[in-house]
């Protein structure tokens, strides 16, 4: 409730003196290209004038501004001297149980609104002239040890044996791995799906938007920055 609350009370004020009405949000990167076109058509037709913003921060940071957080207590609500940093939050992952239930005894009324579907996918970088006629295929098991760095080349024999056509990569070629920075949930997302789908080489306790990675991984920020340096990099995976 709270942003639909705050949009009928700016525009009621507004329609008194003629005010901007000004709405921040921050969130997610997966739908940020949405939000900015769907703003622009929203603020050149609205009477009166309202200006929208939105800031890509990543899920987690969406849900520590919409909480007004700060960093001594994750479960403090409205604990920066404004309260809220933002007027809406975005995630691909909805408030964790606690954090709702603090916000709700602290009287903020939060709504979640599924306003989009996307999908969460790995992305690889090998070269078109090494591909497989049938594509590459990698196992939830051999991602999960590809991402935990126990298979570090291409040419390892769990990755070779699990193709349908020739794949000969380069002997003892790196795999280049990326992954999300800060609280992201595309990161609890593919963590999830790891830990569902290959329990016994990623446990539970790697499951969340924000994990400790091995240090042969490389950290991105962002949807577009993960995209870029796959696309940037040969025998790359994120």
């Amino acid at each position: 409730m709270r942003i639909l609350t705050a949009l009928a009370l700016a525009i009621g004020a507004a329609a008194q003196d003629g005010a901007l009405i000004e709405l921040d949000g921050s969130g997610t990167t997966n739908p940020s290209k949405y939000f900015w076109e769907v703003g622009s058509i929203f603020m050149a037709r609205a009477k009166p004038a309202v200006r929208i913003t939105y800031r890509a921060v990543g899920s987690s940071t969406g849900q520590y501004e919409f909480m007004g957080n700060t960093d001594d207590d994750p479960l403090a609500v409205n604990a920066h001297e404004g309260g809220a940093y933002n007027d809406f939050g975005s995630g691909d992952m909805p408030f964790p149980k606690d954090k709702y239930d603090a916000m709700r005894s602290a009287g903020v009324e939060v709504l979640h609104v599924p306003f989009a579907l996307g999908a969460m996918a790995f992305f690889d970088n090998v070269p078109a002239d090494y591909q497989p006629d049938n594509g590459l295929k990698l196992t939830a098991c051999v991602l999960a040890d590809i991402f935990n760095g126990v298979i570090t080349t291409w040419d390892d024999e769990a990755i070779l044996e699990i193709q349908d056509g020739d794949f000969d990569p380069p002997s003892g070629e790196k795999i280049v791995v990326y992954h999300r920075t800060y609280g992201s949930s595309t990161t609890k997302g593919i963590t999830q799906y790891l830990h569902a789908a290959c329990p016994d080489k990623w446990p539970a306790d790697k499951v969340g938007s924000k994990i400790d990675w091995p240090a042969s991984t490389f950290n991105v920020e962002g949807s577009g920055q993960m995209s870029a340096m796959i696309a940037a990099t040969e025998w790359s995976i994120g």
